[in-house]
């Protein structure tokens, strides 16, 4: 078994952070039946591991899966190649766990997994897992895995159904579950569940991310981009390869013909939800 190899390292939990973590994992549906003591327990037996944007936490070609994750803090991409198109399949949140179909005996579908922000896995080898399930943790287990594999489908169909209709559509339903999604919310620097507007989505973006996450080729999709840029919808940050943000706003005409902007990576800040609904509904 390969082990993780980040380039940001691993973290030692005090007891006051594990605290920490277990307060956060009981706010969570997937870990809502846990009592204090019990999920303790089971925390401490994991093992907390850093990753920095856009690193690679585990590909295919090096075998089946062998962990099971809790992901602490940021956001993960499993992305799989289908009908010779690179696509993401779904994206994990706070909360959230991967790894939960390989302990269930299924071979794992992705091709990568990777981070698109800073992020913090609690990890557990599942040979440790099945070693940890007693007689009083199974019902807990079980239930945990379950609610995280129906939360793992319904990511998979909001991506589904961000992916039909032309571009325009696409991008409007992508940034409007941001406003709507708790898992999504975390992402964002979002005060409330009653805000709409003026929020910055954290994730480090590229065009291949965004063509993975729209099922849209760079060629297609940028044009709206440029087009929600001049309507004020939407403001974009250049990021450069250390991923220090710009804190001046990309100006539309900056895009060359059909294509991004030549830098890393970028950020996106949503500026007007109502005009967003506008594209929608057809009447911008």
């Amino acid at each position: 078994m390969n082990p993780m190899n980040p380039k940001s390292g691993r973290e030692f939990l005090s007891h006051e952070e594990t605290d920490i973590i277990v307060d956060n994992l009981r706010k969570k549906r997937a870990f809502s039946a846990w009592d204090s003591a019990t999920l303790t327990d089971f925390v401490r037996q994991g093992e907390v591991v850093l990753f920095g944007h856009h690193e690679v936490v585990w590909r295919q070609s090096e075998g089946q899966f062998p962990y099971l994750i809790v992901l602490l803090e940021g956001c993960l991409a499993a992305w799989s190649d289908t009908w010779d198109e690179s696509s993401v399949d779904f994206l994990i949140t706070e909360g959230q766990l991967f790894g939960e179909a390989e302990f269930l005996g299924f071979d794992n579908t992705f091709r990568d997994l990777v981070t698109l922000m800073n992020s913090r896995l609690l990890v557990f080898p599942l040979s440790n897992v099945k070693l940890m399930v007693t007689q009083e943790t199974a019902a807990k287990l079980y239930d945990t895995l379950s609610v995280s594999l129906v939360e793992k489908l319904r990511a998979q169909n909001y991506l589904l159904k961000v992916r039909t209709g032309q571009n325009e559509r696409r991008l409007v339903k992508f940034l409007d579950n941001f406003t709507r999604d708790p898992g999504l919310r975390t992402l964002t620097n979002i005060k409330s569940k009653f805000q709409k507007d003026d929020f910055r989505i954290n994730i480090f973006f590229n065009p291949d991310l965004i063509s993975g996450l729209l099922c849209s080729v760079s060629r297609q999709i940028a044009p709206v981009f440029k087009n929600f840029i001049e309507w004020n919808i939407l403001r974009m940050f250049e990021v450069d390869e250390n991923f220090n943000v710009s804190g001046v706003p990309v100006s539309a005409d900056r895009f060359p013909k059909s294509n991004f902007p030549n830098f890393p990576y970028f950020q996106l800040e949503l500026v007007d939800h109502r005009m967003l609904m506008r594209v929608l509904d057809g009447t911008k």
